[in-house]
């Protein structure tokens, strides 16, 4: 029954390893046995997905909350559910695509485990829950940024100074999705704030960074000094996460200062240098701003680039379908062209 009761908290369906998961947190002894039972009796259905997930009938959902006894201790399980899944790693955070894939499937309960944070004034733990979403969010088509951004708007300043940090980190890429300057500036100079005050060298990178992205359509020499010195931080701890992060924005700063060469050049020498990664957001961006920078001179290995990048990634920029159709019209292949644009034409129609 114990079991039952936490995964009805579940959104959607689930893998045995989320029932293992929560089952931990809620207490549940044997949880594999309980839940052979449960299937067994046809409380849960099955999907035809592999590898096989299942879901909580619906009927069965509202029976078990209206008889769930202790609510809060079901609720405080699913929340220590949703943090321990997150953990409080920076780049599981920022830079995993396929962590990311897995956010934005559970964004539902993240953001009930969130209000009932925020309900048991557990403030620190509900900033760590959306700190978490920062890659998520940051490819959203906009929606559920906006959301995110709110929720973080409304935080006070917590305590630790690295959850204070990550926070306006995560603002900046939910400011991006939701396109809001005015988030980007304003969480951008405090994340490097906050980020200061740790000796964090990796977060104070990334902060770099993010501040970058609104200062280079005012100052792009004060932007590449961000990226410069992120670049500087992350090698002198030796993250190749955070420093392919920033040389991909230093090649996307050239590039918008028309120093093209310059922006190849970089480009080229890190990818060469750092292994390959399929789920590496940081890969991506350097590719993407490989190929913005390639698009007139050499548009034959942007398109290469694009095409190496594309498969294995679940979610892409905004900006990647313009570059792709930008060097597919270099070429001359205008149906090439059309396809990238229709593309970005029905993510804008599905947003409204």
């Amino acid at each position: 029954v114990r079991l039952l009761t936490l995964l009805s908290k579940l959104e959607g369906s689930f893998g045995i390893d989320e029932v293992e998961g929560i089952g931990a947190a809620g207490g549940v002894d044997d949880t594999t046995g309980a839940f052979v039972r449960l299937v067994d009796r046809s409380l849960l259905a099955g999907t035809s997905t592999s590898p096989r997930r299942h879901a909580v009938l619906e009927t069965v959902r509202q029976h078990a909350a209206a008889n769930d006894a202790d609510a809060g201790s079901t609720a405080d399980a699913h929340a220590a559910w949703c943090l321990e899944e997150l953990g409080d790693s920076l780049p599981s955070h920022y830079y995993d695509l396929h962590r990311a894939e897995w956010v934005s499937g559970r964004f539902d309960d993240i953001i009930v485990a969130h209000d009932h944070l925020v309900a048991s004034a557990r403030s620190d733990e509900a900033v760590r829950l959306l700190s978490a979403m920062a890659l998520a969010v940051h490819l959203d088509d906009g929606s559920r940024a906006r959301r995110v951004l709110r929720r973080l708007d409304d935080h006070l300043s917590v305590d630790d100074p690295v959850i204070e940090a990550r926070r306006h980190c995560t603002a900046v890429m939910a400011a991006m999705a939701a396109r809001s300057p005015e988030g980007m500036r304003e969480h951008g100079l405090a994340a490097v704030d906050a980020a200061d005050a740790t000796d964090d060298a990796s977060l104070r990178g990334l902060a770099r960074v993010l501040r970058s992205w609104e200062r280079v359509l005012l100052d792009p020499q004060q932007a590449l000094d961000d990226v410069d010195d992120a670049i500087t931080l992350a090698r002198s701890v030796g993250d190749p996460d955070t420093e392919l992060f920033a040389t991909g924005y230093k090649v996307f700063h050239l590039a918008m200062s028309l120093r093209f060469d310059q922006a190849v050049e970089a480009g080229f020498a890190t990818l060469e240098r750092i292994p390959h990664d399929p789920a590496s957001h940081p890969r991506q961006v350097l590719a993407t701003g490989l190929v913005s920078s390639l698009v007139l001179d050499d548009p034959r290995t942007a398109i290469r680039l694009d095409d190496a990048v594309r498969p294995n990634i679940p979610s892409t920029f905004w900006g990647t379908h313009i570059v792709r159709a930008a060097a597919h019209a270099s070429l001359g292949a205008f149906d090439d062209a059309a396809t990238a644009v229709g593309e970005l034409e029905k993510r804008l129609d599905r947003i409204g």
